[in-house]
Parts: structure tokens; sequence; C-alpha cells
């Protein structure tokens, strides 16, 4: 009797180690293994597509696009051009609307979340306001307040009667704008500017405090490499964005196209793989809880020096920092690859070695 009853505390001692076992055994099972980045203590790499000049001439290939990102469930932003013109004109009653048929393209999409849009300018038409050389085109630099606050209003109004939400992401025709273009936006309610690198000596105390700045990182053809050196750099919140035309695509334009719907499905195929890597929209990555000031922009573009474009014309371990938006200066050699890591070849804009 004596051993009965003392084996009955020692059984009960072991039942709840037992019981919580299996819990974290049910657990495990259910969830499956973690995924190796987040094994490994290393941060989320953030990749967004940006698919600019969305219009009438090519809202064939923008839409077909559609159908690669939400097979592989990948969000874009949309850049869409609300008015058409032969020529600069900052009067709305002078340029033709972007008609429902055309806008039609993407209403599903945006309904499902898919798509973010984005105003892309007013017509997308240069100014002419600058001498003309290599990069000085632009639709609203050097425009007064008055003129830019009005074509904004009508390309934002225009944009969310056709889709029926708000549009908060303003990205400039050539990536060019000025302080009363920011000073506009602020005032319209927008939440996002997504250009270039550039800062066009705009001061970082300007009348624009609630703006958060999201530049352009690459182009397709570096989407791997930017993922592998943001990767292996200690950057705690490396943004990679990809920007996109419909003359990136050989079904659009066959003389200046590299990629066709399938190497781009490819493409997406690799990234949705990475288990370090989530895609997102670039207003949902204004929306998340992190830093894209202006403070962020001027230190980025001040570590790529006085370059008038916007991308290296070619990838090499040395520049690698430039095809992702660091939030801190990147030291010498805290880009490049980690000792042994096998870097690829250098290669151009479209993937393509040299």
């Amino acid at each position: 009797m004596t051993s009965m009853v003392n084996a009955r505390p020692r059984r009960r001692s072991w039942q709840p180690h037992l019981t919580f076992a299996i819990v974290l055994l049910t657990i495990g099972c259910r969830h499956g293994p973690a995924p190796t980045a987040a094994a490994a203590g290393a941060r989320r790499i953030t990749v967004i597509f940006r698919f600019d000049d969305y219009n009438r001439s090519c809202s064939s290939i923008g839409a077909e696009l559609l159908t690669v990102f939400r097979e592989h469930r990948v969000p874009c932003t949309y850049g869409v051009i609300p008015y058409a013109s032969d020529t600069f004109a900052d009067d709305p009653a002078k340029c033709t609307a972007m008609d429902s048929a055309t806008a039609g393209g993407l209403a599903t999409a945006v309904r499902s979340g898919l798509v973010e849009i984005a105003l892309h300018g007013f017509a997308h038409r240069d100014n002419a306001i600058a001498p003309v050389n290599p990069g000085s085109e632009s639709e609203f630099r050097d425009l007064s307040y008055s003129s830019q606050l009005r074509m904004l209003t009508a390309g934002k109004a225009t944009l969310e009667s056709l889709y029926h939400v708000n549009v908060t992401t303003f990205i400039p025709p050539w990536n060019s704008y000025d302080e009363n273009t920011l000073r506009a936006l602020d005032s319209l309610g927008f939440d996002l500017v997504s250009g270039a690198s550039q800062t066009y000596g705009i001061a970082a105390n300007g009348s624009f405090a609630r703006l958060r700045f999201l530049p352009y990182t690459c182009l397709p053809g570096h989407l791997r490499e930017a993922v592998d050196f943001a990767r292996v750099s200690s950057d705690p919140d490396p943004i990679i964005v990809v920007l996109l035309h419909p003359f990136n695509f050989v079904e659009y334009d066959s003389v200046h196209g590299r990629l066709s719907r399938q190497s781009f499905a490819e493409l997406l195929s690799w990234l949705t793989a990475q288990p370090d890597v989530a895609t997102q929209t670039l207003g949902g990555a204004a929306q998340m809880a992190r830093d894209l000031s202006y403070q962020r922009l001027r230190t980025f573009s001040a570590s790529r020096g006085r370059r008038r474009g916007n991308e290296p014309p070619y990838f090499t371990t040395q520049n690698a920092e430039f095809f992702y938006y660091h939030s801190a200066p990147v030291s010498p050699g805290r880009a490049g690859p980690k000792r042994g890591r096998r870097v690829r070849a250098v290669t151009d804009e479209h993937g393509v070695r040299r």
C-alpha cells in the first residue's frame, strides 16, 4: 500500500511536462519550421514593384502583367497618367481625361488590393522650362505653386472618380519635382512621393513635413543582385523599389524590350521563394512604422554622390549599395559580399553580363 501511495505523486509530477511537450509538438506540426531568415535573426527585405506610364497606349501590356502579379500573389503600384495632351498644358480644359475603358483594365485588381493606384503626373509632358539636355525633362519642376496645385488637384480627382479610391501616392514624371510640388502634394493630403534619389537642393526643413519618400532603386535586371546585397548588408530596413515601364517588355516594344511575360514570371517565382523577402506596394510601405522621412532620402542621395542618373548603368560589388534603399550611410565594405560568398558577374540594367 505504501509503494502504491508513493507512486501516485510521481505520476502526477511528470504529467504536466508531458502535456506541455505535446502542446509544443502540436504547434510545431501545425505551423511548420520557422523561415530561414527568422531563424538566422535576419531582418525582412521589402521589395516593391512600381509600374510607370499606365495610359491608353500601354493599357494592354499593363493589364497583361496583372495576370503575372496575381499568379504569384505579388502586389504592385501602378503609376497612372490621368490626362492626355500632345503638348504641355497645365489646364485640364486643354487636355483629355483618361476614359473609363482604359481605367477599367485595372479596376478588378484595384478592388482586390493587388494594385495600388498612384498619380503619375498630369499629362506626362515636359514643360520645357529647363534647357534641353539629358535628364532635364520635367512636367512640374520650376512651375508656379498655383499651376502645380491646379494640375495635381485635377489629376487626383480624375483618378479617384475612376477608381473610387483615395489616391495618396505621387510618382513625378521623369522623377522630377521641386519644393512647390511637395507643398502642393502636402496640401492635398498625399502621403508618399516616389521619385529617384535626387533631392534637387530642397531644404530638409521645407513645409511638407507629413510627406514620406521612397525612391526607386533598381531596374528588373538587377533585382537578384539587389536582394543579395541587401541580404548581406547590416542595414536594419533595406527596401528595394523595382522600376518597370511598358517598354521593358518585348510584347510592347520588340526593339527595346528585354523582358517577356514569361521571364518576368520566372523572376517573380524566384523572388517569392526567398524566405526573407516581403512584397508590398508603395502606399502599403508608407503605412508601416518605419523611417521614410525626407532626411533619409537626403542621406541616401548624398551617399550616391552627384550623379545625374538614377541607377548605375552596370552592377558591380563596389556600387552594390545603390540598388537598395538603405536607412543609414553605408560604410566601405558594408554592402559588399561576405567572405567566401559567390558574386554574380557584372551585369547591365537588363541583367546582361558584361
